[in-house]
Formats: structure tokens, sequence, C-alpha cells
């Protein structure tokens, strides 16, 4: 497409396609772009290009915010705005499509439409659970102890941040119930904030459940030789 759209992508939200006032502008920082694939599964995509949004509503990205901090339980959807380029203006653009001129002080009245460009979000229902919120960052993972309350009588002996032995990694990622997926992603967290031992390791959480293959495997072929054998 060559022309421009009626109205600019970037004053649309990039997570729940809302049009924004400029009071509503926040920039898709990289924690809001973390929090954003932990709960969609999905990552942050297109902002190289100049047909999908580049901010998204303060509404969305405080929510994700205190999903993470588990202070709000969910988000009003579970499957974001999907944003593809456009075919065409006249019945494939969103930008385009969105009217709202002389309607502004009644937003809740504009008509946002779903095109195969703009797919519009899906609410949470059958196959779309809501997501356990994850630690909102490594060091509150590490965790400490309130200034407030500190132990006078304790001695300090470092400054340094307390660092995860492979036992500590097992047991944090065996406690908060992650998947491969997330296990990967807090490890490699903590790696980049050298928050790791130098013996531990994580690599083998890649491929951990190739452990119980040979397991299935033999339950499946017993299953199938009492099968046939009735």
């Amino acid at each position: 497409m060559h022309r421009k759209c009626e109205n600019d992508p970037d004053c649309f939200c990039y997570i729940c396609g809302i049009y924004m006032l400029d009071s509503m502008f926040k920039k898709i920082a990289p924690l809001i772009m973390e929090q954003y694939y932990l709960y969609f599964g999905c990552k942050v995509g297109d902002q190289d290009k100049p047909w999908a949004p580049h901010y998204a509503c303060h509404t969305c990205c405080n929510n994700l915010v205190k999903w993470s901090k588990g202070n709000l339980k969910d988000m009003p959807f579970g499957v974001p705005m999907v944003w593809r380029e456009q075919r065409n203006h006249a019945d494939d653009c969103y930008f385009c499509s969105v009217k709202f001129k002389g309607i502004l002080k009644t937003k809740s009245r504009i008509t946002y439409p779903n095109l195969p460009s703009a797919l519009r979000p899906v609410a949470h229902g059958l196959g779309i659970p809501v997501p356990k919120a994850l630690v909102a960052s490594v060091q509150e993972c590490v965790g400490s102890e309130p200034e407030d309350h500190f132990d006078t009588s304790f001695e300090l002996q470092s400054d340094a941040p307390k660092l995860f032995s492979q036992e500590d990694l097992n047991e944090s990622v065996r406690d908060l119930d992650l998947s491969k997926e997330s296990t990967m992603l807090l490890v490699s967290r903590l790696k980049e904030r050298n928050h790791l031992e130098a013996r531990t390791t994580f690599y083998w959480y890649r491929n951990r459940e190739q452990e119980f293959e040979p397991f299935f495997q033999w339950t499946m072929t017993w299953f199938i030789a009492i099968i046939f054998k009735g």
C-alpha cells in the first residue's frame, strides 16, 4: 500500500487495539515486552514495520505490571491484538476503518472492526486459560529482607547478591511449577544478571522431557501388547 492510512497506526494500542488519547500513550519498554510474553505466550513483534502500532495504552501496561506482581488476577483477554500487513485501505485496514471524529468525548461509541490484518482480542475461556503470574523480576525471586526489619545483631559480610546453586535453582523451578519455556526464560535472566554460581548449569532443562521418554515408550509397548493379547 502506497498511500497513508486515514489514522496514524501509533494512535492505537498494540495490545488491545483501542484508539488512544495523548494521555494514554505508553512506550512498549523491555519490561512490558517480557510481561507480554509471559502472559500471552508470544513476543511483541513488527516494531520495525510502519503498518503496526508502536505504543500501548497505559491500562494494558499497568494491568500487565499488576498481574506480574500478583495484584491482578487476569487481563480482560487471553489473546491480544494480532497485527498483519494490510492488503488495501478499502476493506482490510484497521486504521482507515475506525471512525472517531466528533465522538472523542464518548470513546465507548467507537466501533472496532475485526479484519484479517487486525484480529481483535479474544477473552479467556475454553482453551485460553489464565496464566500463572511469575515473579516480576529476578530480584524478587532472589528475595531480600526489608530495610525496616533489619536485624542490628546480624553482621553483614558482603553486599553481593546471593547466587543460585544448582540445588537452589532446581527447587525454585519446582516450587514455581514452571513450564520448560518459562524455566529457560527465568534462568537466562539469572545468568544475564550473574546470579548463578559458576558450577550451576541449566542446559539440561531444554531436554528434560527426554528423561521420561523410555518410560512412556515402555508403557505404550506394554499397553499395545495387552490389547492384542486380549
